[in-house]
C-alpha cells in the first residue's frame, strides 16, 4: 500500500476507490460484511498514513464479480481481493 500512499502525495486532489470482494464460501449476508471490512481496513489504513479521507470511497461487494472459479482453492484465493482504482488525478500545472 505504500506505492497508493506515494502517489496520492504527489496527486493529493486524486480519488480513490476500494472494492472489497469474497469467495462463495459462506452466506451472502457474511460476505458482504467480509468484503466491506476488507476494503474499510485498507480505507483506515491509507488515513493513518496520511491520504485524505474525503477523497476515498469504499465498497464491499461480496462474492459477486468473481475473477476466477469458486470452485478450487487457488480459484476462491483469487476471488478474496480488493481492488483500488485511483483516478481523477490533476495535472500538474507547467512551470512559469
Amino acid at each position: 500500500l505504500t506505492p497508493v500512499v506515494n502517489v496520492m502525495k504527489i496527486y493529493p486532489g486524486a480519488k480513490l476507490r476500494i472494492d472489497g470482494f469474497t469467495d462463495k464460501s459462506g452466506s451472502p449476508e457474511k460476505n458482504i460484511t467480509r468484503s466491506q471490512a476488507r476494503a474499510q481496513n485498507i480505507d483506515l489504513y491509507l488515513i493513518d498514513n496520511g491520504v485524505l479521507a474525503d477523497n476515498i470511497s469504499f465498497k464491499g461487494y461480496g462474492s459477486d464479480y468473481p475473477i476466477a472459479s469458486n470452485d478450487t482453492a487457488e480459484g476462491r484465493v483469487w476471488n478474496r481481493r480488493v481492488v483500488i482504482t485511483i483516478s481523477k488525478i490533476p495535472v500538474p500545472q507547467a512551470a512559469v
